[in-house]
């Protein structure tokens, strides 16, 4: 029985089974797809991100980095900084305008405020052009004003503005101090400007900056006296009597005649009339030409410059077509518009407003709420401009946007980014429709963009953090068309790229703090290139010549024989019968005025020299942490290099002074220096922001890997994190899908893998490599794995790659 049991058992058919263990690699070897948040977690590829928070990845190309933290340039109002315009002019000065709650000023590299205009609409968002050596910005609320990068404000000093009034009203003169007794002592005074072509006046209700006269310098000259349309025989100038204060000048209405320019070209008039003469009320009064056509710039939000003329658009004062229509100024001449004749109203009746102006292959290209447009100009007259119909159904729906980029216009809709090519819409945003829908719609008009170093940055308010302000930017590369996301508080963006700037990206908090920031560390230059600058350090042996534009340096005594005093030489010091009377034999010496830099580091220095044939020109440094300490500071290495000499050995600190020293074998002939390319002496250093960012919480977290696509489940065995970076700690999370699985362990960044004693670094200096090898009772097995990276420091780092070795355990039968 027991034996046909046995064969029974034996002929049964049945399966067993056994668990097998399979080593395996997966490898995450490029980040460069960065943010797919509109992607099922399931699908996305290796290395795209469901969350990526303060981090790129193609600074190099794939690898994962932070961000570099934004150093502060400087503040000068306690608000939101609703526009930043870098104004370059072409004598190669350059000033940084901004605009904060109800005043603009100017702010220099070294974070110094200048007041420009107060008593402006308050926090309105600005748009700025430059035109013809003229700043001019605009809200849509106030007139538009203008500024020359006049700063000169002492008082009773030819020359100067009163202090916080430097900028006028578009259409309208500059007005500064003259020497003279005419006009009265301390009043205030403000102008207008009127025009006439033997017919018609024409007039501009702009005024002037308003301008205080001194104690005894009290005369006036005004400059940029805005220019006529062709067939202008006169222009006509106006002021108030003087005031008590600046209130009551810019509450006067009581304009008087001062003079009549008999031409269209002349831009400067000296102001010596008194305020008894012009209160004769002499023909044409001011009653007579507002009668005339005005010829005021208009509001509006949006300006452009096309084909020399400036364009303005959406005027929400409703004058004529409002929000809908957009004027142009006559040909070279942005003080001067026509309103009632020149200008179109774009679809007036469809209930949108102008959302953005742009050139766009060469056409004027104009933006509503929900269609796009051109404008053709290529008529001679203008009244033979035309309006096509829309080319794109889908709009802007916030103002500020509509960027230029390499591929057309990028602008917002209320369904996610579109590109206008100039033919048509497309939308570029699906992958990160869940953070275009976080955007706030009640707040698109504080939305602001900007397209820089090939991406295209959206700064917006989101609704997921519930805050009253922007505090997010969406940044979107647009050569790998990849995004991420930085938690900023920006309100306005500005791209420092031309003169002598490196192409730094600039912006503007949106917190009460007022802060402006650069979001890499920005190159400076100290630059020498007039006579006045050289003259303000000190000289042994040295001489300048040349002009105030165009001077230069030379070993010379630095004495003429209608000065030098026979008294302060001996006959044993001049050799009349040699060739030392042409200068000293000794070395010849330039010390820079002591400037102070705070600087972070130095890069080059540079110089335009020619030595003859005997000739030679060193250049050294000092620097020290005050400006006091120069003087017992020691010079530091020889520069020889007139091109570029590498200065980054020096060792830097807040304050610093330059040394030429000139040197010839033959008294004859001496080296030079001088000015070309703008500059005489150049050195470019990088500088410290102040209290830049403490913190940066960087997060980048996966999708849900599955590691060799089968539905086997995948026990960690080992994770390699293959980095860069010298200080700060990175935290690697895993988690299975499940939620029964987890770990996470930390990379100090600070450890050199050369001198780590165990055996979790490894590698070299350059190529740093973690090993983190889950404990046997861990045992983290899933078939769906999310990774997530977390940092919150602010120095840099990198990750190359992350290698997991896993077994993958399969089940075979027998």
């Amino acid at each position: 029985m027991r034996i046909l049991l046995s064969l029974m058992l034996i002929l049964i058919p049945f399966n067993a089974y056994a668990q097998v263990s399979k080593n395996s690699v997966y490898t995450i070897e490029s980040f460069d797809k960065l943010l797919n948040s509109h992607i099922n977690p399931y699908l996305m590829p290796t290395g795209a991100a469901k969350e990526a928070f303060n981090v790129r990845a193609n600074n190099q190309y794939g690898s994962l980095v932070k961000r570099e933290k934004m150093l502060e340039l400087g503040s000068c109002r306690s608000a939101a900084v609703k526009s930043i315009h870098r104004y370059y002019k072409s004598d190669d000065t350059k000033y940084t305008l901004t605009t904060a709650s109800t005043f603009l000023d100017a702010i220099d590299d070294d974070g110094v405020c200048t007041g420009l205009m107060s008593g402006l609409s308050d926090g309105k968002k600005w748009s700025w052009v430059t035109y013809k050596d003229i700043a001019v910005g605009m809200n849509g609320s106030n007139l538009a004003v203008k500024y020359d990068g006049h700063t000169l404000v002492t008082d009773n000093t030819d020359g100067a503005r009163t202090a916080g009034d430097l900028a006028a009203e578009l259409g309208a003169p500059f007005a500064e101090l003259n020497t003279g007794t005419n006009l009265d002592a301390s009043k205030w005074y403000q102008y207008k400007i009127a025009y006439y072509d033997g017919i018609v006046y024409k007039y501009s209700t702009a005024r002037s900056n308003p301008i205080l006269t001194g104690s005894s310098v009290r005369n006036i000259t005004l400059t940029d006296i805005p220019i006529g349309a062709t067939g202008t025989t006169s222009r006509i100038i106006y002021r108030i009597e003087g005031a008590a204060s600046k209130a009551d000048a810019q509450a006067d209405t009581s304009y008087f005649k001062v003079a009549s320019i008999a031409d269209n070209s002349t831009l400067t008039y000296n102001d010596a009339i008194t305020d008894t003469t012009i209160a004769t009320n002499a023909a044409p009064t001011w009653s007579t030409v507002s009668a005339g056509t005005d010829a005021t710039p208009p509001k509006g939000k949006l300006s452009l410059i096309h084909k020399e003329r400036l364009i303005i658009a959406n005027d929400p004062s409703g004058v004529i077509g409002g929000k809908s229509t957009v004027y142009w100024s006559d040909v070279l001449k942005p003080d001067y518009f026509i309103q009632s004749s020149e200008y179109e109203l774009i679809r007036p009746d469809d209930g949108d407003e102008v959302t953005f102006i742009k050139n766009l292959l060469g056409i004027l290209t104009i933006g509503k709420t929900n269609t796009i447009q051109k404008f053709y100009t290529d008529a001679a007259a203008t009244a033979n401009w035309s309006l096509s119909n829309p080319f794109s159904f889908v709009g802007n729906v916030a103002m500020y946007s509509a960027q230029n980029t390499i591929a057309g216009i990028v602008y917002l809709n209320r369904f996610g980014l579109y590109l206008f090519n100039g033919q048509s819409s497309e939308l570029i945003s699906d992958v990160v429709t869940a953070e275009i829908r976080d955007i706030l719609e009640t707040s698109f008009d504080e939305v602001e963009a900007i397209y820089h170093d090939n991406a295209y940055s959206l700064a917006y308010t989101s609704k997921e953090t519930g805050v009253g302000q922007n505090d997010r930017v969406l940044i979107l590369d647009m050569v790998r068309d990849a995004y991420t996301i930085d938690t900023k508080s920006i309100s306005s963006f500005e791209s420092f790229d031309s003169g002598t700037d490196f192409g730094t990206l600039y912006s503007g908090s949106s917190t009460v703090t007022g802060k402006i920031f650069a979001h890499t560390g920005a190159f400076n230059q100290l630059v020498y290139r007039y006579k006045s600058e050289l003259e303000g350090g000190a000289v042994d042996t040295v001489v300048f010549g040349g002009t105030e534009t165009a001077p230069t340096m030379e070993i010379g005594w630095g004495v003429t024989l209608d000065s030098l005093s026979f008294a302060d030489v001996t006959l044993d010091s001049v050799s009349f019968g040699g060739d030392t009377i042409d200068r000293p034999t000794d070395p010849g010496y330039w010390y820079s005025p002591i400037v102070e830099v705070n600087a972070q580091s130095l890069d080059k220095l540079s110089w335009n020299e020619t030595l003859g044939t005997y000739g030679e020109v060193i250049f050294e440094i000092r620097l020290a942490s005050t400006s006091g300490g120069i003087a017992s500071a020691v010079f530091g290495a020889d520069y020889s290099s007139p091109s570029g000499s590498d200065i980054s050995g020096e060792t830097v600190n807040n304050f610093l002074q330059l040394r030429a020293k000139m040197t010839t074998t033959d008294v004859t002939e001496t080296p030079r220096l001088f000015v070309e390319d703008s500059f005489m002496i150049k050195m470019t250093y990088t500088k410290e922001g102040g209290n830049s960012e403490t913190s940066i919480v960087s997060i980048w977290s996966s999708g849900y890997q599955n590691f060799d696509g089968s539905m086997n489940p995948k026990r960690i065995k080992e994770v390699q994190i293959y980095y860069e970076g010298t200080a700060g700690t990175l935290n690697f999370a895993y988690d299975n899908v499940q939620g029964n699985a987890s770990g996470n362990f930390d990379i100090d960044l600070s450890i050199d893998p050369a001198t780590d004693a165990s055996d979790d670094y490894f590698g070299t200096s350059v190529e740093n490599i973690y090993r983190y090898v889950p404990s046997f009772l861990e045992t983290p097995t899933g078939r769906y794995w999310q990774y997530t990276v977390t940092e919150t420091g602010t120095e840099e780092w990198k990750i190359k790659r992350i290698v997991t070795i896993y077994d993958t355990q399969d089940y075979i039968s027998f």
